[in-house]
């Protein structure tokens, strides 16, 4: 399954954003506040709104005006289920209308077994399904959430359809689609609750620990459940670990007198001794990449948004790492399929640059978000320059030069600046400055990423 398509209006900062051509590494840039959290949540809350509008307790279906088509709607009730996982700050503030649009554009291929149960005129090829859910918050606490558009290739749901497409969306699509690992700030002995959102009926004990926070109990959890999905993914985790991330084998074990829950890691040869030694040892960065390992695997959804992995993680090392282990997750080379669909990532790091052509740009202008899809060269200039080091490294080479050389013209109105002016300018820290460093570095980030680009193509 893939998400080919994301809009939102009115909901928080997103008063009418759309997300077209999203494809399997979706990779979000912005400075804080700019509402990349926004869109990753918007996405996630769709698919809760789906789980809630597809509810056979909930849904309540009329006659659209075509008569052969059925449009369902879900029943008052479901909007007072509705309202409770919204907030008043899920709308967007400048708006007079309570009313939030989410929607989606999915594509499931032949031979997917998510795939929804359609007629078997398409069973051979694939199929893309838009969904669109409008909530309307009509009195306090009174909302109706209802299906806006429901549209399988194009054409719109026959009556004969609907009701296993309804049972299909809400026992299989809605609990298994989208997962979202949060922003890990401070991880304790035991981490902090990583969030994600599952229906009632897919908690399963692995991923109710997580849920909690406790990931030594999670794992712990998994290792010993009876042989299964949720042991092979246990099973697939230490792969992971070892191939990917270079880290020593890990278990989890019990101490036989104080009953604690311990993960250890096993040190390699030579280790004549054969110890191992606590994980919490190993440093917060080496935890916080387990943690996300963990929640996205036993998550056990098809696509995965992660919100700024770089925290805490060294990007020479646990962070390069932990992108390799990102690309492995998603590739099928090593397994018959791959372990997700699809990445959201919402970071401040060039880590995470995993699409070779695009990324997507998030800005803010008068507490409303826009999100614009552009070339990946442009990152390097809008959003991931170090002016400390870039700074250091232009004021050595300034100081070799005439002090009164052009170095710089001014964007606004081409005044020159010379060296001497810009060396004042870069000590002083001062916002002059700013479109200097920004032009210097991005110009040499691109030059060395196009030569590598031509080097790396094989020869005719």
């Amino acid at each position: 399954m893939k998400i080919t398509k994301f809009w939102a209006k009115g909901y928080r900062s997103l008063r009418d954003v759309e997300l077209d051509g999203l494809g399997t590494f979706n990779v979000f840039y912005g400075p804080n506040g700019s509402g990349k959290s926004n869109v990753l949540t918007a996405i996630d809350t769709f698919f809760r709104w789906l789980a809630i509008a597809t509810d056979p307790a909930h849904f309540e279906p009329v006659e659209s005006p075509e008569g052969e088509q059925f449009q369902p709607v879900a029943a008052m009730s479901a909007g007072a289920d509705v309202l409770a996982t919204t907030r008043d700050e899920d709308f967007f503030a400048q708006e007079t209308t309570r009313e939030i649009v989410l929607g989606a554009s999915m594509t499931f291929a032949a031979q997917d077994p998510l795939r929804p149960p359609l007629p078997l005129a398409v069973a051979e090829a694939a199929i893309e399904l838009r969904v669109e859910l409008t909530l309307t918050v009509l009195a306090r606490r009174v909302a109706k959430l209802k299906f806006s558009s429901l549209r399988a290739n194009g054409a719109a749901l026959p009556r004969a359809q609907l009701q296993s497409f309804l049972t299909w969306a809400h026992a299989a699509l809605s609990p298994s689609a989208f997962g979202m690992v949060d922003a890990i700030r401070a991880l304790p002995n035991e981490v902090e609750p990583v969030r994600v959102e599952a229906t009632p009926d897919d908690l399963d004990p692995v991923l109710a620990e997580l849920q909690a926070g406790r990931l030594k109990s999670a794992l712990f959890a998994a290792k010993n459940l009876p042989r299964g999905e949720v042991r092979h993914r246990f099973e697939q985790m230490q792969e992971l670990m070892a191939k990917s991330l270079g880290r020593p084998g890990f278990d989890v074990v019990r101490d036989p007198k104080t009953r604690e829950i311990d993960l250890r890691e096993m040190l390699p040869p030579p280790n004549p001794d054969h110890a191992d030694v606590p994980l919490a040892r190993a440093g917060l960065g080496v935890v916080q990449v387990y943690t996300i390992i963990a929640t996205m695997l036993f998550a056990r959804r098809r696509a995965i948004a992660l919100e700024e992995p770089e925290a805490h993680l060294h990007a020479p090392t646990m962070g390069r790492l932990l992108r390799r282990a990102l690309v492995a997750m998603v590739s099928s080379e090593q397994r018959a399929a791959p372990l997700l669909d699809q990445l959201f990532i919402a970071t401040h790091s060039n880590l995470f640059d995993l699409d070779p052509k695009w990324f997507w740009d998030v800005s803010l202008a008068n507490g409303e978000t826009r999100v614009q899809r552009c070339a990946l060269d442009e990152v390097d200039a809008r959003h991931l320059y170090e002016p400390g080091p870039a700074k250091h490294a232009l004021l050595r080479t300034l100081e070799y030069l005439d002090p009164e050389v052009v170095v710089f013209r001014h964007l606004a109105d081409g005044r020159p600046v010379t060296a001497a002016a810009m060396c004042d300018l870069l000590r002083r820290d001062a916002a002059e400055a700013d479109d200097y460093l920004v032009a210097v570095y991005g110009n040499a980030v691109r030059s060395v990423r196009r030569l590598a680009q031509a080097t790396s193509k094989p020869e005719p």
